[in-house]
């Protein structure tokens, strides 16, 4: 198996996970374990480590969501490949992405006046909406014991595990109908040409204007 080295990065150079550092990226899927869904990219929000925005990869604010799903693979990473002589890759297909909530049905509503979704499936504890363009679904399931997350997150608070990151053409717009659905505008906006929303549920998502 070949051997990948850890990626570092100063405050000079670009920071592929970092909105907004030096260098250049291409929109699309983010490398670091990001899955896309009919241009939505669900993504782990950024490391939690309380520290302050500089160069340095992960370093970001208390569970600041990275905003617009981001492109990049160090050149160690393109040249690698995975050897193992004794199985071989088995065939694997993401099929969609899962949120908890109190209500699955409740917060499926919400997503499908967002996005315009149809359901695929509708049970009391498990909702899954598919996108007319096909791709991934996205499905909601009852937890009896879920902890609304809190964004930004002090320490100590239930922080946001994942986000959606919504591509869009009209941040104002794209606003205006969000929250006429149900989201809540975040009051810690960190950047112009993103607005956070916080569902129903609590999770954030991100509105970001497509490039």
């Amino acid at each position: 198996m070949a051997k990948i080295e850890p990626l570092t990065f100063s405050a000079d150079e670009p920071n592929p996970r970092r909105p907004g550092s030096p260098g250049t990226v291409t929109p699309g899927l983010a490398a670091n374990s990001s899955a896309a869904v009919d241009g939505a990219a669900i993504a782990c929000p950024g490391p939690s480590a309380d520290n302050e925005m500089s160069g340095r990869m992960g370093s970001r604010p208390v569970g600041f969501p990275r905003a617009g799903p981001v492109a990049y693979w160090h050149e160690s990473l393109k040249a690698t490949q995975w050897e193992d002589p004794l199985t071989e890759m088995p065939q694997l297909n993401l099929s969609g992405i899962v949120l908890d909530a109190p209500d699955a049905r409740e917060l499926a509503a919400f997503y499908r006046r967002l996005l315009g979704w149809a359901v695929d499936q509708d049970e009391p504890e498990w909702v899954t909406l598919v996108s007319p363009s096909g791709g991934a679904g996205l499905s909601f399931q009852s937890n009896s014991a879920y902890v609304r997350p809190v964004w930004p997150a002090p320490p100590g608070a239930q922080q946001p595990m994942m986000h959606l990151d919504i591509a869009v053409e009209d941040l104002d717009a794209a606003t205006a109908h969000a929250k006429a659905a149900g989201a809540v505008l975040a009051d810690y906006q960190p950047q112009d040409d993103v607005r956070v929303h916080l569902d129903p549920a609590g999770h954030p998502f991100c509105l970001y204007l497509a490039s």
